[in-house]
């Protein structure tokens, strides 16, 4: 339908089909489809509208909001009590983890003891942090 006050449609369509199936299918594909990343179609079967249609006009009422309640920190495991900095040395077929504050030496944390044990090497070629940074 086409507004002519307003020199626009009025953004809505009706399609008929020749059975129920097709109209199931057009639904399932067109349902959704995106025109651009502001535009979208929505697409509903007719008794879906007819059952809108008859909603009767009524005051919104705004839902009661819950209290708030905070969230466990889902990150703590990589937030270190003492706020120290955690870097990474690949140097030769050796890579090592150390602890860094301002204050101190860098103490090492792991450099593979058990890979090395094992007789295995737990980093071969190279090592990058995610990009998060929660692991190596």
């Amino acid at each position: 339908p086409f507004n002519s006050e307003k020199g626009s449609t009025e953004g809505f369509a009706f399609c008929e089909y020749e059975t129920p199936e097709e109209a199931k299918n057009a639904i399932g594909v067109l349902d959704g489809y995106k025109f651009d990343k502001n535009h979208s179609l929505s697409v509903c079967p007719y008794n879906r509208a007819e059952k809108l249609q008859d909603l009767k006009d009524t005051e919104f009422v705004e839902p009661e909001r819950p209290p708030f309640v905070e969230k466990p920190n889902a990150m703590s495991w990589l937030e270190d009590p003492s706020q120290r900095d955690e870097f990474v040395i690949r140097y030769g077929k050796e890579t090592s983890v150390y602890w860094y504050d301002a204050r101190n030496d860098p103490v090492p944390d792991y450099s593979g003891e058990r890979e090395k044990e094992a007789g295995v090497s737990w980093c071969e070629y190279y090592c990058h942090w995610s990009p998060k940074g929660s692991y190596l």
